[in-house]
């Protein structure tokens, strides 16, 4: 069952989509998102969201400091996209 993903700027949507996970940079320390991953609200740290994609980071993201809601449909608020690896 895969993850559904939301990435959005204040400006729009930036990726919308089923992915296998989601790495992102949480002020404890980075957080791996997997489908079925228990409600959680948290703060981030600036820094990269990795997208995976059968067992590879499909999409690069950089995030600036805000907050994540994790409950069911994750919400990431992301600055921009950065360049995919490869």
């Amino acid at each position: 069952m895969p993850l559904a993903l939301e990435i959005i700027s204040p400006e729009r949507l930036l990726l919308a989509r089923e992915v296998d996970m989601v790495v992102v940079p949480g002020t404890e320390g980075d957080l791996g998102i997997l489908p079925g991953h228990s409600k959680l609200v948290t703060s981030l740290r600036g820094g990269l969201v990795d997208i995976y994609e059968a067992g590879k980071i499909t999409d690069r993201f950089f995030c600036h400091r805000r907050f994540r809601r994790g409950d069911g449909r994750p919400l990431l608020g992301a600055g921009g996209r950065d360049h995919p690896p490869g």
